[in-house]
């Protein structure tokens, strides 16, 4: 069992550890760094690569959080990217990954309502990172919880605020041609401010 903490460690910016769960043993894999990244807030994604992949919230470049890699088989971490205000920061639900390996993930964007939500994508094959789509009061902003993948391979989230009437919406996202729709606007009494990521039970019972 992998996981990390976001305090803590060497520089107190945070650990990779591992957790064997037949011994009971405790292994520390990595100190976070200020200038590598520090103090995580996502879980990892293992990557068909066999490779792990996350974030780090604040720290690197910035001090506003990286996009790492780090290889279970030699214990090596690499810094990926390095976010910042042009690009995305703050970086806050575990990354996904497509069919092809590309990863997709969210990150905080100034725009005209304030702080709020992009989805971008990171290239496995070349290293290059875009942005994908800009969330606004529309569409909803303010993810609290990640994208969970549905059944139909397209990927939905519950938005905390915005939307119709201001108190959040179901959006999905379908990656293969970059769209995003929202599916449903909460309201007084429909329940708002979702702050938990779907089950995927939940988001097959949506889609019947």
């Amino acid at each position: 069992m992998i996981g990390s903490t976001k305090s803590g460690g060497t520089g107190n910016c945070g650990v990779l550890f591992e957790f064997d769960l037949t011994t009971n043993t405790y292994t520390k894999l990595f100190d976070f760094t200020q200038s590598l990244g520090k103090s995580p807030r996502c879980a990892l994604t293992i990557h068909p690569n066999g490779k792990l992949y996350g974030t780090t919230y604040e720290g690197g470049s910035n001090n506003l959080g990286v996009l790492f890699e780090f290889d279970l088989n030699t214990n090596s971490y690499i810094k990926k990217l390095d976010f910042s205000n042009a690009i995305g920061f703050n970086p806050k639900i575990e990354l996904l990954f497509d069919f092809a390996g590309n990863l997709y993930g969210l990150v905080s964007w100034i725009g005209d309502y304030g702080i709020s939500e992009h989805i971008f994508k990171y290239n496995m094959n070349s290293n290059n990172y875009s942005l994908i789509f800009k969330f606004g009061e529309t569409g909803g902003h303010y993810f609290s919880g990640g994208l969970a993948l549905a059944s139909n391979g397209k990927y939905y989230s519950a938005t905390g605020s915005g939307g119709k009437h201001s108190r959040g919406s179901i959006i999905e996202f379908d990656y293969n041609n970059k769209a995003v729709s929202t599916k449903f606007n909460f309201d007084d009494s429909s329940g708002f401010s979702s702050m938990v990521q779907f089950c995927m039970h939940q988001m097959i019972k949506f889609m019947e």
